[in-house]
């Protein structure tokens, strides 16, 4: 690789990629916490005895929605492997079921069971450090895959790139390599048809196709980031927990790295100074196998294991904590002196998106160094703007190639990635961010685009992202070229609650909720053209015509403007009739639920959001949608024992009886959910 090469690989990316992956690795941080929040809600059960909860860290969370009747539940799949020797898979048979996958279908429950159980088999016999060099015949071309993410689009257009074609040409006789390096679930759609066509790869070539552990290859994570969901959707509750607890094994069965005469490839990276690979191997089999989760690592071989799937390379010397919440970032002199004492040139990792695919942080004119390789194009889930890579390497002249790919065209429309997670940030800082854009705004309640950017970096903690270049998009000033912002108006655009009620005077609200109905009337007389939407300009005529309804003596609507700003919920410049009647039923029967929460509690509510709805979900164990008292007063305090005393969401039976609002002593997951759209 030139030196342009090199330099153009390892830039950091434009502004918007910038600040997606800084979002993104934020968000993991919370996803870590959640997870091992959710390790301690399995302990809990364990030790109070709870009769429907396994005794298995892989039946720890449910689905957001209620149960599925039998009635409902999807149907069983159409692929089969009844009469399948797994432990003798043909590559003609692999690649039938393998094509029928990719055409749309399912293997049945059992089947796909089975496909697991075999494969953990497969994998559990092989060592925690694979050692390529003991292979007969030695490797002679090596392909690295990175993180596929459930992207089976991506996966397809792998493959190609791999060629499985030659290697099962070839047979036992092959020189050729492929190392999936972890991820190969979360984030994307198709999670299980990605893990299933990678494991018929692996039983049909067990000493050509290797599979390394990735962090989302754990139960819990993997319960936090959608993949247990996915299973759920597509079999149905009852099926699900079958196969989840399958999956949990599977897990804990993949190798953690992989090492060549040239190259050690592992997931994430060095966990700590003076890192050997003898020492990983000392973890055996069976122990490795037994490792369902390593998120809130309980010994030094989870926290080893944690370690190497999570950590990241840094420009900086030394170890440090990772910004992941989980994890370390090693510097230059670590990778040098872990690839001199291990007489490797490289060390090949994924875990991090790079919009053209790879990265390679040489550390000296050799290009010894790291090398990180992401196979999915467009992450998240075809949303994003980056292109995925694979990785070639020549074991005979210690030379890379890698090559780029993208999979769709981009469509210029819906949501960029980072918006989409900048949404979610901002709606946990809400109330710190009005807060502080109200003590810096200037008599018309404007802010400077410094002010701006100073307060956004620092309260969302974000001060790495590139604002200068994103604040035109985000939040353009009120006149072209000018250097006010309106603040109100950048908070209405990121944010995804509903109704912007400290926008709304307490009596507005509530004069304009007891003529609802009225309102409703006109609303649908000024839809002349039955579109369901009306736009400022009616809305405004409506509520004229309202006020004079109301007639002489009567409470008047007042601020128009402000009023139409408030159900405008998706700032389109129009209401619909759905967003008018959640947003005025939303905010008036919560509006005496979040009047009573003071502000340190609004902040602890909204930055524990997604613990208290998988505490809920957790202990809502016949999925009724509801719990009781004592089964919010657990989860309660445990997560306030995990919690600062700053942080921590109060009294549980206080706040139990505020959002039982109906008095029936149970709280139910719908009300639960929509307190913190309007907090």
């Amino acid at each position: 690789m030139d030196d342009s090469s090199r330099r153009k690989s390892t830039r950091r990316g434009s502004a918007a990629f910038l600040m997606f992956k800084d979002l993104e690795c934020k968000e993991e941080m919370q996803k870590v916490r959640l997870a091992g929040f959710l390790r301690e809600l399995h302990k809990l059960a364990i030790e109070e005895n709870k009769e429907k909860v396994r005794e298995s860290l892989n039946e720890t969370v449910h689905s957001t929605t209620t149960a599925q009747s039998t009635a409902d539940a999807p149907t069983d799949g159409s692929i089969s492997l009844k009469d399948v020797e797994l432990a003798e898979l043909t590559p003609p048979q692999a690649n039938a079921k393998i094509e029928a996958l990719h055409g749309g279908e399912k293997f049945d429950s059992d089947s796909l069971i089975h496909l697991i159980q075999e494969s953990v088999k497969c994998l559990g016999d092989e060592e925690t450090v694979v050692d390529l060099r003991a292979l007969e015949p030695k490797p002679q071309k090596l392909t690295v895959v990175g993180d596929l993410h459930g992207s089976l689009a991506c996966l397809q257009n792998v493959l190609k790139l791999v060629d499985m074609n030659e290697i099962t040409a070839t047979g036992s006789e092959s020189t050729r390599v492929v190392v999936f390096d972890g991820d190969f679930v979360d984030r994307g759609e198709h999670s299980l048809e990605v893990l299933a066509t990678l494991l018929l790869l692996k039983l049909s070539h067990p000493t050509n196709v290797f599979l390394l552990r990735g962090n989302h290859e754990d139960s819990m994570t993997a319960s936090t980031y959608g993949f247990r969901e996915e299973i759920e959707d597509k079999y149905g509750y009852e099926k699900a927990d079958d196969i989840w607890y399958e999956f949990g094994f599977l897990f804990a069965s993949f190798p953690i790295i992989a090492r060549s005469e040239t190259a050690a490839i592992m997931h994430g990276g060095i966990p700590m100074e003076e890192f050997d690979l003898d020492v990983v191997n000392e973890i055996g089999k069976e122990l490795r196998c037994e490792l369902k989760t390593v998120v809130d690592p309980y010994d030094d071989d989870e926290r080893l294991i944690q370690g190497i799937i999570w950590s990241d390379p840094s420009a900086e010397d030394g170890i440090n904590f990772s910004d992941r919440g989980a994890g370390f970032q090693f510097g230059p002199d670590i990778i040098d002196d872990f690839l001199e004492r291990h007489e490797l040139k490289y060390l090949i990792r994924a875990h991090e998106p790079f919009e053209d695919g790879f990265n390679h942080q040489d550390i000296d004119e050799g290009g010894r160094g790291v090398i990180t390789v992401f196979s999915t194009a467009n992450y998240p889930d075809g949303e994003g703007t980056n292109r995925g890579a694979v990785l070639h390497l020549d074991e005979e002249t210690k030379e890379f190639e890698t090559v780029s790919f993208e999979f769709q065209e981009k469509s210029g429309g819906g949501a960029k990635p980072y918006e989409v997670m900048l949404k979610s940030f901002v709606d946990d800082n809400k109330s710190k961010l009005t807060k502080a854009f109200r003590e810096a705004q200037d008599d018309n309640g404007m802010v400077s685009i410094g002010q701006w950017k100073d307060i956004v970096a620092e309260t969302l903690e974000l001060p790495d992202v590139p604002w200068s270049d994103l604040q035109p998009e985000l939040a353009p000033t009120t006149e072209p070229e000018g250097t006010e912002i309106d603040w109100q108006a950048f908070l209405n655009k990121v944010s995804t609650k509903i109704p912007k009620t400290e926008s709304l005077a307490e009596d507005q609200l509530s004069l304009l909720h007891e003529h609802k109905d009225k309102f409703l009337n006109i609303f649908q007389i000024l839809d002349t053209d039955g579109s369901g939407t009306i736009d400022a300009e009616e809305f405004t005529s409506g509520i004229k015509m309202l006020n004079d309804e109301i007639g002489e003596g009567g409470e008047k609507m007042q601020n128009f403007a402000d009023l139409f700003s408030a159900f405008d919920i998706d700032g389109d410049g129009e209401i619909s009739i759905e967003e008018f009647v959640n947003a005025l039923n939303n905010s008036a029967t919560l509006k005496g639920v979040t009047d009573a929460l003071d502000s340190n509690q609004v902040e602890a509510l909204q930055q524990n959001h997604e613990m208290l709805l998988v505490a809920f979900k957790y202990l809502d164990t016949d999925h009724s949608g509801a719990i009781d008292r004592e089964e919010f007063q657990r989860g309660i305090e445990l997560l306030n024992k995990r919690l600062a005393d700053r942080h921590q969401v109060g009294d549980p039976m206080a706040l139990f009886d505020l959002l039982d609002m109906d008095g029936n002593g149970e709280i139910d997951l719908n009300e639960f959910n929509q307190m913190f759209r309007v907090l």
